[in-house]
Parts: C-alpha cells; structure tokens; sequence
C-alpha cells in the first residue's frame, strides 16, 4: 500500500515533542500542510458530449464547464473518515468491545467550490443536465429532445442499451499534493457522478444596490474509491500536469519565471496581435488518463 504517495520521513531519532524539544532540529517536525487540491475531469455524462457535437452553443457551454471545473478548482467538501464498528464481548456483568467491522464512505454528495462566471456557465450545464435525466415537471427522462424512436437517434428506447444511468455520469479524480505540489499526499477517484443542484437561489436571489460576485457550490453525489491504482495514476497525471514541455496548461509553479501572456516583446510594442488566446487542451484525458476526448472535437 500506498507506494505511490508520498513517503513519510523517518522520525526515530527524534525525541520530538517528550521533554524538552529540541528546536535545532526542525526537519523533525515536517508537518501535513492542507491547502493543496487539484480536480481532473476524467470523463462527462454521453448525452453530454452529443449535445455539444449537434449544436454551437451548447458545445461552448459544456466545453467551458469543463475547463472552470478543472482550472478553476478552488476546493472540495464532502470526504468522510475510514471508521470502525465494534461487537461487546461479555460475560454477563461487563462488556469487552472488539472491532468486528470498519466501514468506509459510500456514495455521497460532494461540493465543489467555485465563483460563478458572467453568463452562469456552470448553472446552466447543471440545469441543463437536471432537467435531461429527469423533467422536473413530467417526470420523464429525455436528455433535452436527444431520445426519441427516429432511426438516426443515439438514445431510442426501441434499441437495447441505449439509454441508462451509465450515459448520465461524470467521473473524478480528486488529487491533494504536498507543499511542492509534485508529491502526492492522497487521490481519490470519484466516480458515477451526477450533479445534484443548478444554485438558483444563490445566483438570482438579489437585492437593488447590492453588488456581490457569487460564490457557489457545485454538488456532486458519487462514490468515492481509493487504492493502488488510483494513486498510480493520479500520480502520472500530477507529473503531467507539471511537464511544462509536455503540457501547455502545466502547473506554473514558479511565479517569477512565468509567462506572461501580455509581456512579450511585441505587446511591448503596442501590437496586440500576440496576446495568447488559449485553446481548451485536453490531451490529460487520453495521453494521461487513456479517456476519450473526442466530445472536445
């Protein structure tokens, strides 16, 4: 277990904190720092990618969904603790308590925090979602006019296998790293995601005269799993998103080395002809991930 998160240093020659504490030797106290989390989106729902093939405006809304999902990632709740259960072993007069059992998270709602864009870009897919797998006033299921028995549709409930919870999901990669931000402290791969809210009453609740940008939480139920081989990829993709010549979207980690997208040569210059105009990537999806991108084309 766990040989592809980072390694703790070894403390055995270190009182650290019995008795006096001795503070000329710091490397001792090399605490977890909290406050490192990346999100990858590993795959979205199929009735999803069809919609944005079939119509312009709905392909720059879920590609753009996408891209804030990912990019602008600011943090998550909704993680619960490995736990035990435990059965009393008695004989009569006194209880003797013994773990019989240890439970870990199942399927639960996770949020994800993020500031709302001009245009409500993640509340409109999440509406626009919502209202496909089931309409809140029919009750039917229709992802937005894409099911129906003509020959040509992708979801005919005539064919087999066309229309199910399986075309309706998101799946994540959740990542939290060191202080490098090239260590992996702990990844979890979030699967069978499905939004649960379009925050109407965040957005659109408003007074005259108060003026306030709008922090959301986008929330998704999925289920939680961890083990080997998630880290194992998780880790790849960390050092993906970190290979500056492999990856143009890559973790600037050095600020004072950085790019700027406005401070070449020619911007100086008073042409803005060179100001970067940045195209979604998402080659992590194949080249690190080994999921199919084709929805972005």
């Amino acid at each position: 277990m766990f040989e592809y998160l980072k390694e703790p240093r070894n403390l055995l020659g270190y009182t650290l904190m019995r008795g006096t504490t001795d503070w000329t030797q710091l490397e001792q106290f090399n605490l977890y720092e909290k406050g490192y989390p990346f999100l990858i989106v590993v795959g979205i729902p199929e009735f999803l990618r069809t919609a944005a093939q079939k119509d312009a405006r709905m392909s720059n809304l879920i590609k753009n969904y996408v891209h804030i999902l990912e990019y602008e990632f600011r943090g998550m709740s909704g993680l619960a603790d490995l736990t035990a259960n435990t059965s009393p072993i008695t004989n009569g007069f006194n209880d003797f308590n013994v773990i019989t059992r240890t439970q870990e998270q199942g399927s639960e709602t996770f949020t994800f925090n993020y500031t709302e864009k001009s245009g409500s870009t993640l509340t409109k897919v999440n509406e626009f979602y919502l209202r496909g797998v089931r309409d809140p006033n029919s009750g039917f299921k229709h992802y937005n006019g894409q099911i129906n028995k003509n020959s040509d549709s992708l979801y005919n409930p005539e064919v087999s296998g066309s229309i199910g919870f399986e075309k309706e999901t998101f799946s994540f990669l959740y990542l939290h790293t060191d202080n490098t931000g090239l260590m992996l402290e702990r990844a979890v791969f979030l699967v069978g995601a499905q939004p649960t809210n379009a925050p109407f009453s965040t957005l659109y609740n408003a007074d005259k005269g108060s003026i306030e940008f709008a922090e959301i939480g986008v929330e998704f139920m999925a289920y939680p799993i961890y083990g080997t081989e998630v880290d194992k990829r998780a880790q790849q993709i960390l050092d993906w998103m970190n290979n500056e010549a492999a990856n143009t979207y890559h973790v600037a980690r050095n600020s004072y080395d950085y790019k700027w997208s406005r401070v070449s040569p020619t911007d100086f210059k008073g042409n803005s002809t060179n100001v970067y105009k940045g195209t979604l990537q998402e080659t992590h999806l194949t080249a690190a991930s080994g999921n199919d991108a084709s929805w972005i084309e």
